[in-house]
């Protein structure tokens, strides 16, 4: 069944609403764009409305100051193996990292993997 773009948009603010790491996502996502999703493939609607979210810098967490980074990065990567990893694979050199692109490059791997997580819900709600 085709969803028009208010049932569209009701799913978007109603996930926004109970995940507590996105706020805003269809600011992200204009009407032309939720119009022209492939409906009939909810596999494609999730993997478009990801692309979508990626190219206008939905998931570009920025983390600023050292404090914040530091405390950041205590809670969630105090090894800092998995960050280092992750600029690594952007093409940073050690010594040109700081706590601050440490902490918000990881930030943003973990809501794209959030997101990711939301996939089935996705699927579902084009499915129905």
């Amino acid at each position: 069944m085709t969803k028009t773009i208010k049932e569209i948009n009701t799913f978007i603010r109603e996930t926004d609403s109970t995940n507590n790491y996105f706020n805003y996502m269809s600011d992200f996502l204009t009407d032309d764009f939720l119009y022209e999703l492939d409906q009939n493939n909810p596999q494609k609607c999730f993997d478009d409305i990801y692309n979508q979210l990626e190219e206008n810098g939905f998931f570009n967490i920025e983390i600023i100051y050292h404090y914040k980074a530091i405390k950041y990065l205590q809670e969630n990567d105090q090894s800092l193996q998995e960050s280092i990893e992750i600029a690594s694979e952007y093409g940073y050199n050690i010594e040109d990292v700081t706590s601050e692109l440490l902490a918000s490059l990881l930030a943003s791997r973990e809501a794209r993997e959030v997101f990711d997580d939301l996939r089935d819900d996705f699927i579902n709600f084009f499915q129905e």
